[in-house]
This record gives structure tokens, C-alpha cells and sequence, in this order.
């Protein structure tokens, strides 16, 4: 019996292999029905749907928050293509799942993109680990590209649907090993990151991650991988000043020149790096001690290798201050967090650091931006995606009943300077 059981799951293996083979650029892909669809009327997309168009599939997941966030666009390009682009998306999970989240996000419903839900078939002919994960299926049903996300432009589809040449860089998916082992200990990370310096410039099929563990007896580590240098930073000094990667952004202090060796935001996107770092000391009595010791370790390293010197440093700066005026400030029964529509986002049941931080990340980022109130308030906003200015941020505010100006604040910067 359990011989006759082994062949049949052997077999059945065997013929989802044969199947649904795995494929890649230049691959020819067989039309299929994709459903079962949430969010839109129909319950599948018939071959006869999508015949002579640009296929976009776009794998994806509930909890994937780059994914959400970029629906909007997504529904704004296939109204911008129409009938020449066809995009769905796919998740493995249950429709169930998918319909349950909608419905706590009815502008995200709104959008009619198709989700095609408790896929079995797509994932086995385009396997990934991560998401968002983009395959590209031309009008000649050719597999042209498999993508991340930020691919999804609209100059990019419109020289797919003009039939140019489009290499786009083939996405490499995450490689599974242990992050809790010290790397001297494991091959599959050593064959992958190139020692530079005290920092490993990483593949970029790895997970960024960081954290601290004991890996062996009497040693504390610290480890992040796929990292840009500023969130390294913002790591270094996370215990000194409490600043976000984003925050440390608009608080470095020093010569442009200087803040842009941790920026590296003028060099071209292929040149810009993503790093990984590994410290280990010996364990003291108190964690807290060794979590210092070791994200001092982590500064050095990184000051070393960028041949500059930084250092906390309270200094005045201009900010952008919102107070609240005439806003009302009590929690309602909606739920909490941040709701994406396409040009909009609303807020709901958010703290006042979260209100100035929503105002800051759809700016330039390059002025500090604070919340000036009493830390219980509770706000409800709603604010575009993106502002030209701030401006005009302050200008959405005013008519919401909140104040924004801009004013002096003594805070905490990062200083920066030759060494």
C-alpha cells in the first residue's frame, strides 16, 4: 500500500511537471482561462479576452504592501492602453482571503483590476519566491520579460506594444539560507556576496533583512543584507537618535558632497549600491550594551569604507510644522491604517507622526516634517498621492482644518565630514 501511494504521488508530480513547465524569456506560453477573478464582474479571462494583446501578469499577495500600493497605477496604465494591454493579477491565496481584503478596501475593489485567486497553474510555470513578480507575455503569446514591480512604466509598455527590442533585466528571486548563521559558516552566502572593504556588496537576490542574535556561545551579531547605505546608517545610530531611514534622509548635516557618498542618489540607478554588513563581538553582561557596541562597530565600518566622518549633532533646522486647528480628533469605527485610491490616499485612525510622515514621503524628502499636538490625537485625512511642493501639502492641510508652516527647530543631524 504505502509502495502503491509513493508511485501515484510520484506519478502525479510527474504529470504537473510535464504539465506545467517552467517557463522563461523567449518561451512560447499556451492561452489559457485565468480564474477564478475577484474584483471584477466576469468570473474568468477566456483566451478570446486578452487575444492580441500585451499580457501583463503581476504575482502578488495580500501582505505585500509595494504590491497594494502600486495597484492604482497599475489601473491607471491599462486605462491609459485600453484594449492593447491586458493586466491581471495573481495570488495563490484564497479567494476568501483576497474578497476579505477588498472589502476592508473598497477603493482598491473599485479599480475592476482582474485577481485571479487560489492559482495553481501560473505559479508552477513562473515560480517565484518573492512578489511583486512580473511576467510579460506578448500579443505573439512569447514570454518578453519577467520583472520586478518598478518596471511597470509607461514608456516601457508602450515600447513593448511598438514591437522594439526591450531587455529588461531578468528578476532573481530570493535565495533561501539561514540569515541566523555567521556567513563565514555558509558557502551559499559566501558564493554571493563580494567582499569590499568591512562591508559585502550584495546580490540583489537576497531579502533585505537586519537583526542581532547570538551565534555562538559567548558572541553577539549584528547582520543586514540588501540594504542601502543610508538605512545602514539609520541603523548605526537607530539607538542614539531613534531616526527612521527615511528621517535620517532629510537630516544629514554637511557638505552636498559628502551627503551624497551615503545617499548615492546622483549615481546612475545600475551604479547605485545595496549592501551587507556582518559584525560580531564578544557578549557583555547587558544586551543593550552589546547592541550599542556593535551599531558603534557598524558606523566605523561604514565611515571607513566612505572615507568620511559623522557624528550626532543638535543643530537648527527649517522644518515644516502642522498643528492642528479646527480638526476634529477622535478616533472613528473605520478601520485603522492608510487606504491607496489612484490619486489619493485616505488616512484613517493615524497618530500625528503618521500624518507628518504621510505628508513627508509624498514630497521631495528633503525637508524635515513634524506634528505639533498632543500625542494621543487621532487623525482622519485625506491627501494626494504626490505634491508638487509642500506647498501644496499645506495647502490640502489648511482645508482639512490643520495648520502648516515652516519654522526653525533645534534637532538632531547626522553630521558630516571629510576624515
Amino acid at each position: 500500500m504505502k509502495k502503491s501511494f509513493i508511485s501515484t504521488i510520484g506519478l502525479w508530480l510527474y504529470m504537473t511537471s510535464v504539465a506545467q513547465p517552467v517557463l522563461t524569456i523567449g518561451d512560447q506560453w499556451k492561452p489559457v482561462s485565468l480564474g477564478p477573478l475577484a474584483s471584477v464582474a466576469v468570473t474568468q479571462l477566456t483566451p478570446a479576452m486578452y487575444a492580441d494583446k500585451l499580457l501583463i501578469v503581476d504575482f502578488w499577495a495580500t501582505w505585500c504592501g509595494t504590491c497594494v500600493a502600486s495597484m492604482p497605477k497599475v489601473a491607471a496604465l491599462q486605462q491609459r492602453f485600453g484594449d492593447s494591454v491586458q493586466f491581471v493579477y495573481v495570488t495563490v491565496q484564497d479567494r476568501k482571503v483576497v474578497d476579505a481584503f477588498l472589502d476592508k478596501r473598497p477603493s482598491l475593489r473599485s479599480l475592476g483590476l482582474p485577481i485571479v485567486t487560489g492559482d495553481t497553474m501560473l505559479i508552477r510555470q513562473f515560480p517565484c519566491v518573492s512578489v511583486p513578480h512580473v511576467v510579460w507575455i506578448g500579443a505573439d503569446k512569447h514570454v518578453k520579460a519577467i520583472t520586478g514591480g518598478e518596471y511597470l512604466t509607461e514608456a516601457t509598455i508602450a515600447a513593448m506594444l511598438q514591437r522594439k527590442v526591450v531587455q529588461l533585466p531578468l528578476k532573481e528571486d530570493v535565495l533561501v539560507f539561514d540569515y541566523e548563521q555567521p556567513w563565514s559558516l555558509d558557502s551559499t552566502i559566501q558564493s554571493q556576496l563580494i567582499q569590499k572593504g568591512l562591508l559585502l556588496k550584495e546580490e540583489r537576490s537576497l531579502k533585505s533583512r537586519s537583526g542581532f542574535n547570538a551565534v555562538q556561545p559567548g558572541m553577539k551579531r549584528y547582520y543586514s543584507t540588501n540594504n542601502w547605505l543610508v538605512s545602514l546608517y539609520a541603523d548605526a545610530y537607530s539607538l542614539r537618535t531613534g531616526l527612521s531611514a527615511h528621517e535620517l534622509y532629510s537630516r544629514l548635516n554637511g557638505e552636498e558632497e559628502l551627503k551624497e557618498r551615503i545617499l548615492e542618489t546622483r549615481l546612475p540607478e545600475d551604479e547605485r549600491g545595496t549592501y551587507s554588513y556582518e559584525g560580531m563581538i564578544r557578549a557583555g553582561k547587558d544586551e543593550l550594551s552589546d547592541r550599542a557596541e556593535l551599531l558603534q562597530l557598524l558606523q566605523g565600518d561604514l565611515d571607513k569604507y566612505l572615507g568620511i566622518r559623522t557624528w550626532v549633532k543638535v543643530d537648527s533646522v527649517l522644518c515644516w510644522v502642522i498643528r492642528p486647528v479646527h480638526a476634529r480628533l477622535e478616533p472613528t469605527k473605520e478601520m485603522k491604517g492608510i487606504v491607496y485610491g489612484l490619486a489619493e490616499k485616505q488616512l484613517n485612525n493615524q497618530s500625528g507622526k503618521a500624518v507628518a510622515n504621510a505628508v513627508y514621503m509624498s514630497s521631495d524628502k528633503k525637508t524635515p516634517v513634524l506634528y505639533d499636538g498632543a500625542a494621543g490625537d487621532v487623525h482622519r485625512l485625506t491627501l494626494p498621492l504626490h505634491y508638487t511642493d509642500l506647498e501644496e501639502a499645506a495647502r490640502h492641510l489648511e482645508a482639512q482644518g490643520y495648520s502648516m508652516r515652516q519654522e526653525w527647530r533645534l534637532l538632531q543631524t547626522i553630521a558630516v565630514d571629510k576624515r
